[in-house]
């Protein structure tokens, strides 16, 4: 799982990508909508509470605006048909990515824990 961390990645996001490959994802902190503007495929998009637990999982297309979830305090961005639903926590989700990535299903490589929890809420 890929981490947004600096402004630049967190306005470049996915797009300019041609996939997202199966247990890939993005997480963006402090974020509550966004949008598939200059993306070329769909993607499930998960929004996380502070407590890092789902509170809504919506798929998207390419050129569409999610609008703000009021509860949500960041979002994770996978590839279409991630298997997540809502309540489950970030680290759930973190393995199960990673066990879709070692089978090869689409699910949303790299897993790595969060440690840039600094100024959520």
């Amino acid at each position: 799982m890929e981490i947004a961390r600096t402004r630049r990645q967190r306005m470049r996001g996915l797009r300019g990508r041609d996939f997202l490959a199966p247990g890939e994802a993005l997480l963006i902190p402090r974020c509550r909508s966004v949008h598939t503007f200059g993306m070329r495929f769909p993607i499930t998009v998960v929004f996380l509470d502070g407590a890092d637990r789902v509170v809504e999982v919506i798929r998207m297309r390419p050129r569409r605006r999610a609008c703000p979830r009021l509860r949500a305090r960041h979002v994770l961005e996978c590839s279409e048909g991630a298997e997540i639903r809502r309540g489950d926590l970030l680290h759930e989700i973190q393995g199960r990515l990673q066990d879709s990535a070692e089978a090869g299903r689409p699910a949303g490589g790299r897993v790595s824990s969060w440690a840039g929890r600094e100024g959520t809420s």
